[in-house]
């Protein structure tokens, strides 16, 4: 049996990016089964949701 190293990359992925390449009404859900490891080439990834705990006003009042 093959031994297989975990991965370690990480990445903070951009909202404003995700929203121009995947649109307003793309799943948060679904967006795992969308992505790849640059590194290891894994479509086997975890995403960690971070809410912000004081969000910025000028966000959202643009939004």
């Amino acid at each position: 049996m093959k031994s297989v190293r975990e991965c370690t990359y990480r990445y903070a992925l951009d909202m404003e990016t995700l929203l121009w390449t995947r649109g307003p009404n793309f799943p948060l859900s679904q967006l795992p089964t969308r992505l790849m490891c640059p590194d290891c080439g894994s479509r086997r990834v975890s995403l960690v949701y971070e809410v912000p705990s004081n969000p910025n006003r000028a966000t959202l009042a643009s939004g």
